[in-house]
């Protein structure tokens, strides 16, 4: 139970008070995703000093992440035969996508929900493939680093995302499948944390 004052997390399915219940835990009702709710007398105020949470209400994860559903939605309908994108459309796609894969995870750390996700947690998945190959996009070497290439003679335009690794060939994916395992990737670290995905109807 948590004590007078504080916020309650409710089960979002059945209303059980689970704020002393740890956040990889489910309700015994079987449902994963809470609410907050806070004491109708709560004051709040960021703490002073240079180890507050550095809070941005401009960086609303949940506009990220469906950014990056949108994104990877326009670029398949631009894969697909008979499409009449333009190299130059195709690329902006790419390249808004890849962004949106790499800042998804600040996004995540910069206000106080989703509380169950560290910055451990994120720094883990970006280090890991497939996030990896998108946060090495326009690093300098010798560190590990992407690039984004046409592939030639595509109709319509398609791109390789190219990783390049210390002592080691190039690797190329198409940007598209690269693109759509990130999304995935991210959705399953959200659902691991017990994080409900956000929706258009939200």
């Amino acid at each position: 139970m948590s004590r007078p004052g504080d916020a309650m997390y409710l089960c979002d399915a059945c209303g059980r008070d689970l704020s002393a219940l740890g956040w990889s835990q489910p309700c015994v009702c079987g449902a994963r995703t809470r609410r907050r709710v806070d004491a109708q007398d709560a004051v709040y105020r960021r703490p002073d000093g240079p180890d507050r949470p550095g809070w941005d209400r401009l960086k609303d994860w949940s506009a990220k992440y469906l950014q990056l559903v949108w994104n990877v939605q326009q670029l398949r309908l631009m894969y697909a035969p008979g499409s009449e994108a333009a190299a130059a459309d195709v690329r902006g796609i790419v390249v808004t996508s890849i962004e949106a894969v790499r800042t998804l995870g600040e996004w995540l750390l910069s206000g106080p929900e989703p509380a169950g996700i560290t910055p451990g947690d994120v720094e883990r998945a970006l280090a890991a493939d497939p996030l990896a190959l998108c946060t090495a996009f326009g690093a300098a070497e010798p560190a590990a680093s992407s690039r984004l290439l046409p592939v030639a003679f595509s109709d319509p335009p398609h791109f390789w995302i190219e990783h390049h690794r210390p002592n080691a060939k190039p690797v190329r994916y198409d940007a598209l499948d690269l693109l759509d395992r990130c999304l995935r990737s991210w959705q399953s670290f959200l659902k691991e944390h017990g994080v409900r995905l956000p929706t258009w109807q939200d």
